[in-house]
């Protein structure tokens, strides 16, 4: 469940043990605060809290952290020159090292120390820390037993041995000492967060529902059970009820705007004059169908309303059975005064947002989309523009643009609010390109294109939009287009070499291998350590026939760059093919198996080499390796086809030729010859 959590809850949970004590729940609203929301005192606060020992943090001074008074039973005593080898003197250097990261380091400190002082509390306490940090909470577990058994009411140790099983996912375990803990010490806020939370990942809500209200009727002025409580209901579906429990929180604490946007939520997804159906889809149902058992009635808006409120379902027009639709609830006789209604909450807990924090730039994307969809186009269009004027000076605007919208998938509302900046701003085209990104995510591919090249040669975001356009044309095979744009993009910035590849990688896949050379020989002028544009050129001259000018390439890119596994390959491979060099073809390509030990055309090319070598046993045990690393390689087919022909088994010999046949593409005329052959000396 996906509860979001403002600063100031974000406290109460803190304030229920340490950081590493929140719940799973606690830990997700945490994930989705925004950095905005969080204030420089709470960072503070959560980085000295996890610094604290899980349990007795009064217990400890402001003195580095040291206790205040005494381990257990023996006082604490500083270290003297008779005396150097105190407890106080290992518990200090078991600290120092778990600052340092040496847990083991510190585990054995701590063991010193407590032999010095066996019957304290506090270091069998930090103890339990140091085990749980170095993942062993068997060890954590064994302490904490015997801290219980030495005093089974120490409320500390109770609260400890809960939060360990907590952690460790020991759930029934941690639920029944929490509720110890409050029979003892009812007055205790966070540990009923901490038990509803457990109740909430369970997805026993009724029972979160139970803790929250002891909660409440415990301490009717705490906002964040009142919070905790509305949002409980909300995920029941009961949206009347969770619309009075976050008003309520927010009497209690005006400064807590994350009601605000559970509201603003609540309203969008659900209204609150009726409650949501849940309907599953049985055989001959249709949306149209279903809304007139529900509403009474069927019409585009309605269709909306349910589409909005499952946005795991790409098209609402096409549900199947056994899915599941939740059919929002609104009070169809008056549709109309219910969404006036709704609307006038919506901008009024939006704006009361923005009164309160002018800078929170969610709430202002989020009230200028809402504009955009109740059809308010300039009102959406002025608050955007204003956005897109500060987005330069402000990368957290366009941050947030990805956080709540891109990375939730809600293309549609990414578009609108970065259309609607990009009209305000002066440097478009960081917005282009997350438009792109947009429409790439609707699967839009023209639109996605026409904001890539609107990104300008002088943009600092114009070598991604290239790469980007040749990444899309790619995808339909558009290679005309894709050469065109191209070709503009290398004479816009005729110095940047990877415009060149990928225009050469075309010329290569058109077979106009004379302009690729062309290409990339200005390339090599312009940027002569480049060892990319050798490899490109090689793999040209290879296309091109021109075998002895590829290997002249190859070995410019191994003067340049002599650990590249591609390039030791393509040499070796190239000198076993052309059945020369062998045994410099043996050193290269097994030096680029030590670099890429599993490849599988790395493999197929060293028992290509030992083909080629005469030696055919080897050939045959490394090909068969290869063929399992590339099972539908048709070189590798072909290859072991060759190598069983070697070994005088005609038979397996075509298995593998066949094989090859029905994977390759290109070659199919010279594999054919090899079957022919075969079975033209059977006949």
């Amino acid at each position: 469940m996906k509860f979001r959590i403002s600063a100031l809850m974000r406290e109460e949970i803190f304030k229920a043990g340490d950081f590493f004590n929140c719940t799973h729940q606690a830990m997700l609203w945490i994930n989705q605060l925004t950095m905005i929301q969080i204030k420089n005192f709470l960072l503070h606060f959560a980085l000295v809290a996890m610094l604290l020992t899980l349990a007795g943090c009064a217990a400890q001074s402001a003195n580095h952290g040291f206790p205040a008074k005494g381990f257990g039973s023996a006082k604490l005593s500083k270290q003297t020159p008779d005396k150097p080898e105190n407890a106080f003197f290992f518990y200090t250097e078991s600290q120092f090292r778990k600052n340092k990261g040496d847990l083991e380091g510190a585990l054995a400190a701590l063991k010193s120390a407590m032999e010095k002082d066996p019957d304290s509390l506090y270091l069998k306490r930090e103890l339990v820390q140091i085990y749980w940090q170095k993942k062993d909470p068997a060890g954590a577990m064994t302490v904490l037993k015997e801290l219980l058994a030495q005093d089974p009411d120490d409320l500390e140790n109770l609260i400890l041995y809960a939060r360990i099983n907590h952690m460790a996912k020991n759930m029934d375990e941690a639920k029944s000492a929490y509720e110890k803990v409050l029979v003892k010490e009812p007055e205790n806020k966070g540990i009923y967060l901490l038990l509803g939370g457990i109740y909430t990942d369970e997805g026993n809500l009724e029972f979160a529902v139970q803790i929250y209200q002891k909660l409440i009727r415990q301490f009717p002025d705490y906002f964040a059970g009142f919070f905790v409580m509305a949002q409980t209901q909300a995920a029941l579906g009961k949206y009347s009820k969770a619309e009075e429990y976050y008003i309520q929180s927010l009497e209690l604490e005006p400064a807590l705007d994350d009601a605000r946007y559970e509201l603003i939520d609540l309203y969008k997804l659900h209204g609150t004059n009726q409650e949501d159906t849940v309907i599953e889809v049985r055989a001959g149902d249709t949306i149209g169908g279903l809304s007139l058992k529900v509403y009474g009635k069927f019409d585009p808006s309605i269709e909306k309303s349910i589409a909005r409120a499952n946005p795991s379902i790409r098209k609402i027009s096409r549900i199947h059975v056994g899915q599941s639709i939740l059919f929002p609830g609104f009070n169809g006789k008056d549709e109309k005064a219910t969404g006036s209604d709704k609307e006038e909450k919506i901008r009024y807990y939006y704006n009361q947002i923005l009164e309160n924090t002018p800078e929170d730039i969610r709430a202002a994307m989020g009230l200028a989309y809402y504009e955009y969809e109740s059809g308010n186009f300039v009102e959406s269009e002025t608050i955007l523009k204003r956005l897109g004027k500060r987005s330069e000076a402000e990368p957290d605007i366009v941050d947030i643009v990805v956080r709540y919208y891109m990375e939730e998938r809600n293309y549609d509302a990414a578009i609108v609010i970065l259309e609607g900046m990009t009209k305000g701003a002066l440097d478009k085209s960081e917005l282009e390109y997350i438009t792109a990104l947009a429409y790439h995510g609707k699967e839009d591919k023209f639109h996605a294109l026409g904001s890539l090249m609107r990104i300008g040669s002088d943009s600092k975001f114009f070598e991604k939009a290239v790469e980007y356009v040749n990444y899309l044309y790619a995808q339909d095979e558009n290679t005309v287009e894709a050469i065109d744009y191209l070709a503009r993009a290398v004479e816009a910035r005729p110095e940047n070499s990877n415009f060149r590849i990928y225009l050469g990688k075309l010329y290569e896949e058109t077979g106009e291998y004379d302009k690729a050379e062309a290409i990339l020989e200005k390339g090599m002028e312009n940027d002569p350590e480049n060892p990319k544009l050798y490899f490109m050129m090689g793999v040209i001259c290879d296309k091109a026939g021109k075998r002895e000018e590829a290997v002249r390439m190859m070995i410019k890119v191994l003067e340049i760059s002599p650990e590249d596994a591609t390039a030791l390959n393509y040499l070796g491979y190239t000198y076993a093919d052309m059945g020369k060099n062998l045994d410099e073809a043996l050193f290269l390509v097994e030096k680029a198996m030590r670099l890429k030990p599993n490849d599988g055309y790395v493999t197929d090319s060293l028992g290509w080499v030992y083909y080629k070598m005469g030696d055919y046993d080897k050939a045959y045990e490394v090909l068969n390796k290869a063929i399992q690393l590339v099972p539908d390689d048709p070189t590798i087919m072909e290859h072991l086809g060759d190598v069983y022909l070697k070994k005088n088994d005609s038979e397996k010999a075509l298995e593998f030729y066949r094989q090859a046949l029905e994977h390759e593409t290109e070659n199919q005329g010279k594999i054919n010859r090899k079957i022919q052959e075969i079975l033209d000396a059977g006949k």
